[in-house]
């Protein structure tokens, strides 16, 4: 009986261990920021270059949104498995890998609030509304990353980290406001 009892309680550490999440690394976080950057120019150029592209146009952003947010989830889950505490070093690293996901995010959410009467405008009815739970999803998966992240910066550099979700959220809000007459 005691040694029925001993083989559980090993065989109970043994299933433990394989079901504790696995640390994640900075280049495992990197490698995935730079796909997130490709995915993210890729939308961008997408919403840039619409409504020349017309209604072809229009549902690769709804499908290039629907493919960016996986990818952008995947990143939130490494920062959850960093080990902590994250140096200054590795922090700095992560914003300095982040710096170019700016550009085209700042762009993007300008852009497509002047795009909303070329969406208006194509012949399937109610395009905006796709556009507005785009926008509204991406208002999930967006901050919940940023916020993921402030929670293991540094404390010298939460402040900048900050600072960038907070402009983030003033451009997700305009952009959400604009679209939300074709709720």
């Amino acid at each position: 009986m005691v040694q029925i009892s001993r083989f559980l309680a090993l065989a109970s550490l043994i299933a433990t261990g394989f079901t504790m999440p696995a640390k994640g690394t900075l280049a495992q976080l990197e490698a995935d920021i730079a796909t997130t950057l490709s995915e993210l120019t890729s939308l961008y150029n997408q919403i840039d270059d619409f409504p020349q592209t017309g209604l072809y146009g229009a549902r690769k952003i709804d499908a290039s949104v629907k493919q960016f947010i996986p990818t952008l989830n995947k990143c939130t889950a490494d920062i959850k498995t960093l080990p902590l505490p994250i140096s200054e070093a590795d922090g700095n690293a992560i914003l300095t890998s982040l710096e170019p996901l700016q550009a085209p995010i700042f762009g993007a959410l300008t852009d497509i609030i002047d795009k909303k009467a070329g969406f208006a405008a194509l012949p399937v009815p109610g395009f905006p509304a796709i556009i507005l739970q785009d926008l509204k999803n991406l208002n999930v998966s967006v901050p919940a990353f940023w916020i993921e992240l402030i929670s293991v910066m540094p404390d010298d550099l939460k402040s900048p980290t900050q600072d960038i979700l907070a402009e983030i959220v003033i451009l997700y809000n305009n952009s959400i406001d604009a679209y939300e007459d074709c709720d």
